[in-house]
């Protein structure tokens, strides 16, 4: 439910999960988390969202990316930046 918000850019979601006691870095089948999601479809106010509550940005998937190299692959500049400052890298 998590990564399905996420791709949807449904913040109000996240909040209601969040606040029902969903854990933000909860992983998928493929271990994408829902910062993965929101980082490949582009939602940069989840992205926002997730940071701002402990969302870990270095988590890797099962093909070893991060958040940040999804955003890197998919070139969503924006996202990439906000996922290099909270990992404490420069673009």
């Amino acid at each position: 439910m998590l990564c399905i918000a996420a791709a949807r850019e449904n913040v109000k979601r996240l909040t209601s999960l969040m606040e029902a006691g969903a854990d933000l870095n909860q992983p998928d089948v493929s271990n994408r988390t829902a910062l993965h999601l929101a980082a490949h479809h582009n939602q940069e106010s989840c992205v926002i969202f997730l940071l701002k509550n402990r969302a870990l940005p270095d988590k890797k998937d099962d093909f070893g990316l991060t958040p940040a190299d999804v955003a890197r692959k998919f070139e969503h500049g924006n996202i990439l930046k906000m996922l290099s400052v909270s990992e404490g890298n420069s673009v």
